[in-house]
């Protein structure tokens, strides 16, 4: 499977071990709206937008919202890392020549005020955020805005990410599409073409 030369990849619960921040800021800006979510009710939020997220929990907020999850998130995503295995992964592949790229639901701000330690400009060739789009994950406009970006052929490329929302947004795309189980979840059966329980596997896959 060598033949890949885009390889792609979510951010949150894939590369950075930032989902039980994610949940907890879920968790204190809605209980400052009188809506007590358990951690594991929050679940559903993880892996789409913000506007998305909202919908799917049927939660009334005003447009402070945004600010106030911003502030509870400042607090607790504090120094975001990389999981363990995660910065050799990246280094390899760039080494090999391929073209490393980012397509997350997260907003280039958050990426500028919650990221900047981690320099993923430095690393990734092309990154697509919420922002770039109009639709977001599990539709393919997110891949397709780094397709077209990239000029990529979707036979060579692969997305890799956590969520089912993440393998569907590739097959919608027409990409093969990984799923990264290095964070300790426990999905089974999502349609992905491949189940990476550790960065290892995936090097090899690629033969770096």
């Amino acid at each position: 499977m060598a033949h890949y030369k885009h390889i792609i990849f979510d951010l949150d619960g894939t590369l950075t071990d930032t989902e039980l921040a994610i949940l907890k800021t879920w968790q204190q800006t809605l209980r400052e709206y009188g809506y007590d979510f358990t951690l594991n009710a929050l679940q559903s939020v993880l892996g789409i937008t913000q506007d998305m997220a909202l919908k799917k929990l049927n939660v009334k907020v005003d447009d402070d919202f945004d600010n106030r999850w911003l502030e509870n998130y400042s607090l607790l995503g504090k120094d975001p890392q990389f999981f363990d295995g995660v910065q050799e992964l990246l280094k390899r592949i760039k080494q090999s020549g391929r073209s490393v790229g980012l397509v997350t639901s997260r907003y280039k701000t958050e990426l500028e005020n919650y990221f900047s330690t981690l320099c993923l400009q430095d690393i990734f060739d092309c990154i697509v955020c919420a922002d770039d789009t109009r639709l977001h994950k599990p539709h393919s406009e997110p891949i397709r805005k780094y397709t077209d970006t990239m000029h990529a052929d979707s036979n060579e490329c692969i997305y890799i990410g956590d969520m089912v929302t993440d393998i569907m947004c590739a097959n919608a795309a027409n990409i093969d599409a990984g799923l990264a189980l290095w964070n300790g979840k426990t999905i089974k059966q999502c349609n992905a073409r491949f189940y990476f329980s550790s960065t290892n596997e995936l090097l090899r896959l690629l033969n770096c």
